[in-house]
């Protein structure tokens, strides 16, 4: 891969597919004053992003248990919690188990579907 990078070029391997190119194309995702109306602020924030449970390749059934457990633990160290679903059954887990804190402000479930 190095014959076709630019000079100084760094590059980051990780694995996984691309999900900074899916949030970057959130409706108001990089507008600052979008995420401050969300009442987030730098640093303060965790954002879960749930595994392709309906891809035909993924073959480890849902990961919920392992979401609930993240958000607990994130919700312990006073850090909010945007969640942004891939489906509507993630979504309804994550606002069913946890209406009263999305109702406080402690957990921001995404939208489905707001691309720009």
């Amino acid at each position: 891969m190095e014959p076709y990078l630019l000079p100084h070029t760094r590059v980051v391997r990780y694995p996984g597919v691309d999900e900074l190119s899916w949030i970057f194309h959130l409706e108001g995702a990089q507008d600052v004053r979008h995420i401050k109306r969300l009442g987030l602020e730098e640093k303060s924030y965790v954002v879960i992003r749930p595994e392709e449970s309906k891809a035909s390749y993924y073959r480890w059934g849902s990961m919920e248990e392992t979401w609930f457990t993240l958000i607990e633990r994130i919700l312990s160290m006073s850090l909010r919690v945007v969640f942004l679903p891939r489906y509507e059954d993630q979504r309804r887990a994550v606002e069913n188990r946890y209406k009263g804190q999305i109702e406080r402000g402690e957990i921001y479930s995404y939208p489905l579907h707001r691309r720009r």
